[in-house]
């Protein structure tokens, strides 16, 4: 379903004489702001929240902030409490913002910033990875049993199947070129003990252990599948999970080496597979940086004049979306991959984890 209609301009959709006033730019770069019609045509997914229920999430988040155990961020894993729901259950039911306010999947035009809600997929769905021709999209959701699960959407029958099915919870994933998955999993036992893995799987295999007793939240593969990226955390790592990150890690599954990259989350690959964007630590704040994938040329992607992250990168690599705060909501932001041009793209709705 989408949130515009014939003859008028869509609810959502940003009028472009207001998205062409300067928010938050490097002096001197005005005149060299990104054109929304410069970008790449392919949509954005991302989890999305209308500016009203945004704010109400907020100030909800807010106000939980100040009581005891709710000093975490909101993302951080916890394996604890593996779903949103399975949280709400220690955070006062209802009162829990990803249960009163899950938003929902949604795509993002980046021309024309009109706003397609993925109706087949249920509230509170987190992007994950397009498939290489962009005809699928890989999401996550606790809605079946309360446990994370892992689900595709096919774009042109419109239908959704699980993907790596399982009794654990699968707490990310991405595809492995045109019909294979990496997902990342966690089971517990009666006693608490954690089972971590990292896993591929192909058609007609098995699955395969990329990785043991690691966590995470987030990770990418290359385009041409023989990459898979991630930041680790070990069990005894989680309790400085907010404080410290983990260092990337670049898996080649060709050769079967792995190699330590730099500190960071939420990496991604570029289409060429030579790069890792990623958001890495800077003083109090997170900034957009890049790094090839044989760990040398690491640099900043443009001077960092706000909070960045949840990096993702265009199928055509030429530009980088983010999320930094504005007005209050977590916004989209866009720049070149030089860094060039950065801008507020999209301030009509809260939104979080891209995937271009």
């Amino acid at each position: 379903m989408t949130m515009d209609a014939p003859g008028r301009r869509p609810r959502w959709v940003s009028v472009f004489a207001v998205a062409a006033l300067v928010v938050g730019v490097l002096p001197g770069c005005v005149t060299d702001l990104v054109d929304p019609m410069e970008l790449p045509d392919a949509k954005i997914a991302v989890r999305l929240w209308d500016s009203e229920s945004g704010r109400q999430r907020r100030d909800l988040m807010d106000e939980l902030a100040g009581k005891p155990g709710q000093k975490r961020r909101e993302g951080v894993l916890d394996l604890g409490n593996l779903s949103p729901r399975a949280a709400a259950l220690s955070a006062g039911g209802p009162a829990n913002p990803a249960t009163r306010y899950p938003g929902r999947l949604a795509l993002i035009d980046p021309r024309s910033r009109e706003i397609e809600i993925v109706e087949e997929a249920p509230p509170g769905a987190r992007p994950l990875s397009w498939s290489p021709d962009r005809s699928r999209l890989l999401y996550s959701s606790d809605r079946q049993g309360g446990r994370l699960r892992l689900f595709e959407l096919n774009f042109t029958t419109r239908e959704v199947r699980p993907v790596a099915v399982g009794p654990e919870n699968k707490l990310a994933g991405a595809h492995l070129g045109d019909d294979g998955y990496a997902y990342a999993v966690v089971q517990l036992d009666e006693e608490g003990a954690y089972d971590l893995q990292i896993r591929r799987t192909v058609s007609r295999g098995p699955d395969d252990v990329v990785d043991e007793g690691v966590a995470v939240r987030h990770f990418a593969t290359s385009r041409d599948g023989r990459f898979v990226v991630y930041a680790p955390y070990r069990p005894e790592e989680l309790a400085r999970f907010a404080d410290r990150h983990p260092r990337i890690v670049a898996h080649d599954l060709e050769s079967g080496s792995r190699r330590e990259l730099a500190p960071g989350l939420h990496p991604v690959v570029t289409p060429d597979g030579q790069w890792v964007v990623y958001s890495a630590r800077s003083g109090d704040a997170e900034r957009t940086v890049r790094i090839r994938v044989d760990g040398s040329g690491r640099t900043a992607v443009g001077p960092s004049v706000r909070n960045e992250e949840t990096p993702a990168v265009s199928p055509d690599g030429r530009y980088v979306v983010y999320v930094s705060e504005h007005n209050g909501l977590d916004r989209l932001f866009v720049k070149r991959f030089d860094g060039s041009g950065d801008r507020l793209l999209f301030d009509d709705a809260a939104v979080e984890w891209p995937i271009w």
